[in-house]
């Protein structure tokens, strides 16, 4: 660009650069972005073939701790270039970006995970005899590049679902634990409401308990239906009452 200076009110700037010099510079920067695009896959192919030969060193017993501590990128992205390396003769001849290059590959079978990522039953197998010999869920995680529930599914499924139902008790004690509160703030409202309010509400609550009682007592079909109609119609008089008095 133009190094000439201009005075503004007694101040050094640089001039705007002319369209002419923008226009160089915005090729200047594409044709670098090009070479860098161009050579970029030659380093993810150069990496892959690394990670490849370091892989049958290690083994899948300790490949997820040797990763972590000497490849500075994600296991996906191990997994990408290692994929590029063994596949480089598939790849098209035209110029692309790394992620157009590994989804050029289409179906090819990975070659990142080892053996036993071929199905999912051998990997659940694997993943259990890792946790056996002590790998942690997060190092499972990495190597097989999953996420710490699944490997946690895997490898302790009484586990899992003691979990799952832990988190639904507690669900279940946070809701009933809001539907006291609000039962509590209605009762209030309704008290200060005035006696005939009182009284509504309490009929409502009463007459759908009495309804759920007698529905469940009937054997018959078209008596059940209709009982189910009349506590939802008492239902929503208990809702209007309860927006009534203001209680949200």
């Amino acid at each position: 660009m133009s190094t000439a200076l201009a005075l503004v009110e007694g101040e050094v700037v640089e001039p705007e650069p002319t369209l002419a010099e923008l226009s160089a510079a915005a090729n200047r920067e594409h044709r670098a972005g090009q070479r860098a695009a161009a050579t970029a896959i030659d380093h993810a192919i150069a990496a892959g073939d690394a990670l490849r030969q370091a892989q049958a060193r290690v083994g899948s017993g300790e490949w997820a701790a040797w990763m972590s501590q000497h490849f500075d990128g994600s296991s996906t992205t191990a997994n990408c270039y290692m994929r590029l390396a063994a596949y480089r003769e598939h790849l098209p001849k035209a110029r692309m970006t790394i992620r157009e290059a590994h989804a050029s590959l289409g179906d090819l079978p990975a070659v990142g995970l080892m053996e036993w990522s071929k199905t999912p039953d051998a990997r659940k197998k694997e993943a259990r005899r890792l946790r056996g010999e002590g790998m942690k869920i997060a190092e499972i995680a990495f190597l097989m590049d999953a996420s710490t529930s699944a490997v946690s599914r895997w490898v302790d499924p009484d586990e899992t679902r003691k979990r799952r139902a832990r988190s639904a008790k507690a669900r279940a004690d946070r809701r009933l634990a809001r539907e006291r509160r609000r039962d509590g703030a209605t009762h209030r409202a309704v008290r200060k409401s005035g006696a005939a309010t009182a009284e509504a509400w309490a009929m409502a609550e009463r007459l759908q308990d009495v309804l759920a009682q007698a529905h469940r007592e009937t054997q018959d079909r078209e008596a059940r239906a209709a009982l189910s109609r009349a506590g939802e119609h008492y239902r929503k008089m208990r809702d209007e009452i309860v927006a009534a008095v203001g209680v949200t």
